[in-house]
């Protein structure tokens, strides 16, 4: 089957004749006027379209990567960006207890006996300040504030933030052990005798029974509060730092120390590595001669 174009002039007042084309089966002789338009249209399209792919191939990818690039990188207006300040992934903590079933016969010297029990789970949430960002866009500076809150269809079974869990007494066991430190038997002597005071007047034992939640975040008792206030331990700097205890950071705008890391701009690669953290630009100063332990990483 052979396709041909075949043409008919029609008058007009135009000053051009109108080529009305139509394809048709056949052989028959077609109008060279006709058929060269749509060579020449034909022709010119292919050439088009050849160039076309030609730059695609060639510039595609780089094309297709600086469109990526941009869209990814963690600077304002992009949805990277929004993730990073206030991430949508859930994340959860999830606590277990080692709760202390014999307390009292435990005091009195006897072996403890221990329950596991959890997960009390924790749903986070990060937000982080941003604190600048840099004229070329290749550095951004920021804190974190993390917050958590229980979430009892996560946890285990019945687990409520009231439940009591008893567990070594960590301030009173901190206190005896950094007095026993001291080298001076009779000042050694004199802050133990300090200590079986405030022991006594806060009816403190060696172990201490508190909330879940309390327990896990930062909970206070008179005992903290004896041993953060004494006079006499204040006088010889040995009184404890702070009034109630914190085994873990919640809602503390200080949790990731100002950080700057690098947004991806100039180069994807480096986008999230770490720049700066606390001060310290590439590596701490923590351990001498760290062999690499000193490097700040991320």
């Amino acid at each position: 089957l052979t396709w041909v174009c075949a043409c008919k002039v029609v008058e007009t007042t135009d000053v051009n004749s109108v080529c009305e084309l139509n394809w048709m089966a056949g052989n028959r002789k077609a109008s060279p006027y006709c058929c060269g338009i749509l060579f020449s249209t034909c022709l010119l399209t292919s050439v088009l379209l050849l160039v076309l792919a030609i730059l695609i191939i060639v510039l595609g990818d780089n094309l297709i990567q600086e469109a990526v690039n941009q869209k990814v990188t963690v600077v304002p207006g992009h949805t990277t960006y929004k993730q990073f300040v206030n991430p949508s992934v859930p994340l959860w903590k999830s606590v277990h207890f080692f709760n202390l079933t014999n307390p009292e016969e435990f005091e009195a010297g006897e072996k403890p006996v221990l329950e596991e029990i959890g997960p009390y789970s924790y749903r986070e949430n990060r937000t982080k300040n941003i604190t600048e960002v840099s004229a070329d866009k290749k550095l951004l500076n920021y804190t974190q504030q993390k917050t958590f809150l229980f979430d009892a269809n996560n946890s285990m079974s019945g687990a409520q933030e009231t439940d009591v869990i008893c567990t070594v007494n960590l301030p009173l066991v901190g206190a005896v052990a950094e007095v026993m430190r001291i080298t001076d038997a009779t000042l050694r002597f004199a802050g133990m005798a300090i200590l079986e005071g405030i022991f006594k007047d806060a009816d403190a034992h060696l172990y201490t029974c508190q909330q879940a939640t309390p327990l896990v975040w930062n909970y206070t008792d008179d005992l903290i509060e004896r041993l953060h206030t004494n006079f006499f331990l204040v006088l010889a700097g040995m009184n404890y730092p702070r009034s109630y205890v914190s085994i873990q950071l919640n809602n503390s705008i200080n949790d990731s120390l100002p950080s700057a890391i690098y947004t991806g701009v100039g180069n994807i690669t480096d986008i999230g590595k770490f720049v700066k953290w606390d001060g310290h630009v590439g590596e701490l100063d923590t351990w001498p001669n760290g062999m690499g332990a000193n490097d700040i990483n991320g």
